[in-house]
C-alpha cells in the first residue's frame, strides 16, 4: 500500500494523533497574498519599476542582434518578481522602446520580440549616462 493509503487507513481507524486529523485553518498561499496586494494597488511598486527597467535592458544586451520575445522577458522578470505578468513586460517593452533603448516589433495578435538599440547598448555597458527611470547600478571600476 502506498504511504498516502495508509494515512487514509491509519485516519479512518482513528490511529493517528488528534493533531493529524483535526481540521486545519485555512492557509493562504504566499504567492496569493502577494497576488492580492498586487491587484489592490494602482499598479506595481514605483521604485521596482527602474530595477526591472534595467533587468529587461540587461537580457536584451545579452541576446546581443537576436530578438528576444514577450514571454522570454516575462520570465526574465518573474526570476526578481514572481507575479510579474505579461502586461507588466509589454509595458516594460515600451517604455525601453519609447526612450530610444529597444527597437520593439507589435503584433496585434501574438508575441512581442524586442531587440536592443545603439543606444540601450551603450546604456547597457556603460558607456554613456543612464536616463531617468533606470535603476543602473554604480560602476564600481
Amino acid at each position: 500500500m502506498t504511504l498516502i493509503g495508509d494515512l487514509f487507513e491509519h485516519a479512518a481507524e482513528g490511529m493517528l494523533p488528534h493533531a493529524a486529523t483535526a481540521p486545519r485553518a485555512h492557509v493562504v498561499p504566499r504567492q496569493a497574498v502577494r497576488r492580492a496586494a498586487h491587484v489592490t494597488t494602482a499598479g506595481p511598486v514605483p521604485s521596482l519599476l527602474p530595477r526591472r527597467r534595467w533587468t529587461v535592458l540587461r537580457s536584451l544586451e545579452a541576446a546581443q542582434s537576436i530578438p528576444l520575445y514577450d514571454r522570454i522577458v516575462l520570465s526574465v522578470m518573474q526570476a526578481l518578481e514572481p507575479d510579474a505578468t505579461l502586461q507588466d513586460a509589454r509595458d516594460t517593452l515600451s517604455w525601453l522602446a519609447a526612450s530610444g533603448m529597444a527597437d520593439l516589433h507589435m503584433r496585434a495578435e501574438g508575441p512581442w520580440m524586442a531587440e536592443i538599440s545603439e543606444r540601450g547598448a551603450d546604456v547597457a555597458r556603460y558607456t554613456c549616462d543612464a536616463p531617468a527611470g533606470i535603476a543602473r547600478p554604480p560602476v564600481y571600476w
